[in-house]
Order: structure tokens, then sequence, then C-alpha cells
């Protein structure tokens, strides 16, 4: 297989991949730090990465409407249980898998409200992977937070997305633009949980300079995406994607 772009490009080939391409993407990243992408699970270390989506948009219509009214019914007994505004937990959802139990970060967060290893093993969570398990983690852990920051909803969102030490430290939001994107991404799906997002959000942070990305299909009819030129008088067809 080609080696395949770093992860600083991750971003704008996620625009590029996402459901207008029509295909599932398989991702991994190999012991160099190299992403490797495939429109086939090519092996165990592949992960899913992006769903084909056909007439849809976002992460959220991705997930079939019985999964996320099962979804619902567990997130309003839990968010009763610990008090918590069931739609504002379902807003966090929202942006940190897209309704994906299954969903791996490359931090290693795992699952519907994105736990990490610490927090799971602290909310008690045996299986991330387990929506019941994850959603009572993720809903213990915000009201914790909540109970640390006064009931500040923006200052415990940040400490969910930074770490509550960080928040601490800066007094505030951290400077982080992830952060200060996180909580404004959440707090726009709470207030307006059918309203797509502004323009201004769908891709913030820093734009990278950008190098030239070739789609590969192989004889298998892989498609492979990658930023190394492909070789002359390969068995591959390849052609350069412009942005």
């Amino acid at each position: 297989m080609v080696k395949v772009l770093r992860f600083f490009l991750w971003l704008p080939l996620v625009a590029v991949l996402s459901p207008a391409a029509s295909a599932d993407i398989y991702k991994y990243v190999d012991e160099e730090g190299v992403v490797h992408f495939s429109s086939a699970r090519k092996g165990p270390q592949y992960q899913l990465v992006v769903r084909e989506e056909k007439g849809t948009s976002g992460k959220h219509s991705s997930v079939p409407p019985t999964v996320r009214e099962d979804h619902a019914r567990t997130i309003g007994a839990k968010s009763s249980a610990y008090n918590v505004d069931p739609e504002l937990v379902k807003a966090i959802i929202r942006v940190e898998s897209g309704y994906n139990a299954t969903a791996v970060s490359r931090k290693g967060a795992k699952g519907l409200m994105q736990l990490m290893p610490g927090t799971a093993r602290r909310m008690s969570v045996e299986n991330p992977f387990d929506p019941a398990q994850n959603i009572e983690g993720g809903v213990r852990y915000f009201k914790y937070l909540m109970g640390l920051f006064a009931g500040n909803v923006p200052l415990s969102l940040a400490a969910y997305n930074a770490g509550e030490e960080a928040v601490k430290r800066y007094g505030g939001i951290p400077p982080y633009s992830e952060t200060r994107d996180y909580v404004t991404k959440v707090l726009h799906y709470y207030r307006n949980p059918n309203s797509p997002l502004p323009a201004t959000l769908v891709s913030s942070g820093p734009r990278r300079a950008s190098r030239p990305i070739f789609r590969v299909v192989s004889a298998d009819g892989t498609v492979m995406y990658t930023d190394v030129p492909p070789t002359a008088g390969g068995s591959a067809e390849a052609r350069r994607l412009r942005f």
C-alpha cells in the first residue's frame, strides 16, 4: 500500500471524503505517524471514520432514527437520575461523536460521549462502547463538573473538552481554539437543536499550507488518498485532486 498523508492534512481531506464521496472511509496511523486512508477495511488496524451517507449531510443524520430514539430514552433516564438537562446531553453527544456509539478519537476517547480511559474508570464505566454505560458515565461526569464550576454551563463544557485542570489554570475557558469552538458548537445545538451550524463553525481552526492530494484506485477497486505522487507505470489508476 502507498503511504498516505500525515495527520496535518486530515481535516481538509475529510471535507473531500465526506458524504458526497459516496464511500465508507477507513483510517489507521502507523508506527511512523503516517495516516492511511482506504475505502476498504484492509485489516483490524483500520477504523471507520467516514460512513457513506446518500442524500444526507452531517454526522447526526447518518444514524438511523430508531437508534437515536433508543439513545434519547437512555439520555432522558440518565439525565433525570443526575438532574442534568437531557437536551444539553444530546448536544454534547452530537458534537462529541455524532451519535456513533463505537467512535474512537485519535486521543483515545470512546463511545457516544467520548470518555477518556481515565474518566471512564473514575465514573465506573466498564464498557465505554455500551451506550447506557457511556451515557451514564458522561452525564455523571458532567454533573460533577457542573458542581465543580458552580453550575456554569460554558465552563463545565470547556472542562469536559479540555479537562478541569485547564479551566482552573486559566480561570475560565482555556484559549484553545478547539475548546472554544467545542463550547460554541454544543451551546448552538443546545439552543437550536434543529438548526445547522453557522458556516463560520463548520470548518474552524487555522488552515495549513496545502499539498497535492492524489486519488488512487488499485486493481481490486480499493480507493486510497495520498500526498505521495504515484509512480509512473504502476498498476493503479491515479488522478490529482483539486481543492
